[in-house]
């Protein structure tokens, strides 16, 4: 299985609209929420299923990549925040309403 460096996930925040940027925060806090209960869904499946080391190895090291992706995200979001605090924030881009609009050609 292959671990995606949690800077991926972020590394075009700066790019977004506010509102892209709202649902990418929403969603990787969401995630973030739901990590450590599907970890331990997944290592209970394993026991039921009698296999223990692999029990012990999925919460061993999906722990391990939790830990590590949870501090990435907790030190981009304090970076973010301090920039906010000392003006040194990146002005977001917004969409105009014709954009907007354009971004929804199906909708009646």
């Amino acid at each position: 299985m292959k671990c995606w460096p949690s800077s991926i996930t972020i590394a075009f925040a700066d790019k977004a609209t506010e509102r892209h940027l709202e649902h990418m925060l929403e969603f990787i806090t969401l995630m973030m929420d739901i990590m450590p209960k599907a970890i331990y869904v997944e290592s209970q499946l394993c026991d039921r299923f009698e296999k223990f080391r692999l029990s012990e190895h999925l919460i061993c090291e999906s722990g391990k990549r939790y830990n590590k992706t949870l501090q990435d995200f907790r030190s981009w979001c304090n970076n973010k925040a301090k920039a906010a605090i000392s003006g040194r924030a990146i002005q977001l881009p917004s969409h105009s309403t014709k954009e907007k609009h354009a971004a929804r050609p199906f909708q009646r």
